[in-house]
């Protein structure tokens, strides 16, 4: 599926921050990202270098449940359910 320029920055979210991820970028060429759940490894692959010019070594996806959250004493609600995408870049020397 070849997708146009312009829609190329609709795939990704946003950049997922967390204590595992600072781990994961002071150890290693790699970052995580939030990603639309409906796009598949090789779109987002070709996203990602052409947007940031960056060669990618390898991309895993992980589907991420929504969580549960309280609205009130009886009732609950879901948060959505979202993709999470590791890249590793190649050596950026």
């Amino acid at each position: 599926m070849i997708i146009k320029n312009e829609k190329l920055i609709n795939i990704i979210y946003k950049i997922h921050v967390s204590e595992k991820v600072n781990f994961i970028i002071k150890n290693g060429n790699s970052t995580v990202l939030r990603v639309i759940k409906k796009f598949n490894k090789n779109e987002i692959k070709n996203a990602v270098q052409k947007i940031f010019g960056i060669k990618i070594k390898s991309i895993n996806t992980l589907l991420v449940k929504g969580k549960k959250f309280r609205i009130n004493k009886n009732n609950y609600g879901y948060h959505k359910d979202w993709k999470k995408v590791y890249i590793t870049f190649k050596n950026l020397k």
